[in-house]
């Protein structure tokens, strides 16, 4: 299936090109931003070392953004194949699986998450960590990853939750305070107009786990990942000492709380794809 290339992923990639350094440098941070994604990484991992898979299984990690993920579901032995659609974050990845010795079991190429260029039932496990908000029709990239998604095979996905704890506490995001919105933007225009950037998404567990099954994609695990940063107003109201050591209490304590399980920053799902093919019936 060809890629498409309409202007709101035109959009996104031209932002990923401009700040490709950053997802590099963020996953080496020491700061709270810095653990949960690493944390986010770790999960993912986790999951996809317990399939079992055999060695040489074929994986596809799209939007694989500087290529860490790709890297180490190639140290598990597995063919990986990660794409992206910023030009500058394929370059990214490449240059930084070639620094780690890792080229011989993965091939990275750009290509768009609602058209991608492989055939259907191609591959045993799709990872997509961090793909979702950044997508304008995420439904219809789902569509196309479980299309790729071997019967019986595995995808393991994130989104940006919406009910996540650090938005109901940010009064400029707080659903309850929308209607005073309007006044804000009046009183307060905001800063960095004209500068690039790019809408991103953030989705209820609910409407991730609805495209899921519309994909043909039974949910089989689910959690989140990582609390604050906490901010009021745009600014952060804890030291990252303490933003680190609440975060770190509140994702033990989610091991056991449901309800708090449910609001963690990085909802992590993963689901099998039913076995007939996608074109069976």
């Amino acid at each position: 299936m060809n890629t498409t290339n309409s202007e709101p992923q035109a959009q996104v990639d031209r932002y990923f090109d401009a700040v490709s350094r950053y997802w590099i440098d963020v996953y080496g941070s020491p700061d709270l931003e810095g653990l949960v994604y690493r944390r986010r990484i770790a999960a993912a991992l986790t999951w996809a070392r317990e399939l079992g898979l055999a060695r040489g299984a074929r994986v596809l990690d799209v939007g694989c953004g500087a290529g860490l993920l790709t890297i180490a579901l190639a140290d598990l032995g597995l063919r990986v194949t990660g794409t992206d659609s910023s030009p500058e974050m394929v370059r990214t990845a490449t240059e930084n699986i070639a620094q780690r010795g890792a080229q011989g079991s993965i091939e990275v190429r750009q290509a768009d998450a609602h058209g991608l260029p492989f055939e259907a039932d191609e591959f045993e496990l799709v990872t997509a960590l961090g793909l979702l908000p950044w997508l304008h029709d995420p439904a219809s990239s789902v569509r196309e990853l479980g299309r790729v998604l071997a019967p019986r095979g595995t995808m393991i996905l994130t989104a940006d939750n919406r009910l996540r704890l650090n938005r109901l506490l940010e009064p400029r995001e707080n659903p309850l305070l929308s209607p005073l919105r309007p006044v804000k933007r009046a009183l307060w225009p905001r800063s960095g107009e004209g500068t690039l950037s790019a809408p991103s998404y953030r989705h209820l567990p609910g409407e991730v786990d609805e495209m899921l099954a519309a994909a043909g994609i039974a949910v089989v695990r689910r959690t989140t990942v990582g609390y604050g940063p906490f901010t009021v107003m745009g600014r952060r109201s804890l030291p990252d000492s303490l933003g680190r050591a609440l975060d770190e209490r509140l994702q033990r304590a989610a091991a056991d709380r449901v309800r708090l399980r449910a609001v963690g920053w990085h909802y992590l799902v993963a689901g099998r794809k039913r076995s007939m093919s996608s074109g069976s019936r």
